[in-house]
């Protein structure tokens, strides 16, 4: 049986495409050991309007991240976004954080006064959110600055977190 070039070509073309997530997998499982990093599982989705806030049309950008048994929802908009009195200042490291008030989630907000507005919506009981927050706002800070345009939305693929 004799196999033609097409075929060989569509057999190469497939197996670059399961060949390269495998790739991806095993070396993240070799540069993270056994601690899991955060993966972006989803997104970024565009969103008209951000419904953590008061009703609003604003244009952003919303994903997700897998943490272990954690889920981590990022959203990004270029819009400034205005605190109300509610909101209460919380440093996270270097950053100035405000914390929105919720009694089901830890929601916290971060802007670089500029063109960035990032608001991060954690389960009460997870302990690493500031860890993510600094580790997320360096990385997409500095991917940002390569986006050509407004559409090209950087939310990094894989954040590793320091177990403590």
């Amino acid at each position: 049986m004799w196999i033609t070039r097409e075929t060989w070509q569509r057999v190469l073309q497939l197996s670059k495409r399961l060949l390269l997530p495998l790739l991806l997998l095993t070396a993240a499982s070799l540069l993270y050991g056994e601690e899991a990093p955060a993966l972006l599982v989803k997104g970024p989705l565009r969103l008209r309007g951000i419904d953590l806030l008061a009703p609003n049309m604003l244009a952003a950008y919303e994903g997700f991240y897998r943490y272990k048994e954690e889920e981590i929802r990022v959203i990004f908009t270029r819009e400034p976004l205005r605190r109300s009195g509610d909101w209460l200042p919380f440093p996270c490291g270097k950053l100035q954080l405000f914390k929105l008030p919720d009694e089901w989630e830890r929601i916290f907000y971060y802007s670089n006064n500029r063109d960035i507005s990032l608001l991060f919506v954690f389960s009460p009981d997870f302990g690493l959110w500031c860890d993510f927050i600094g580790i997320f706002v360096e990385r997409f800070s500095f991917l940002v600055g390569f986006s050509l345009h407004e559409v090209d939305v950087p939310f990094p693929a894989v954040l590793e977190l320091a177990a403590q």
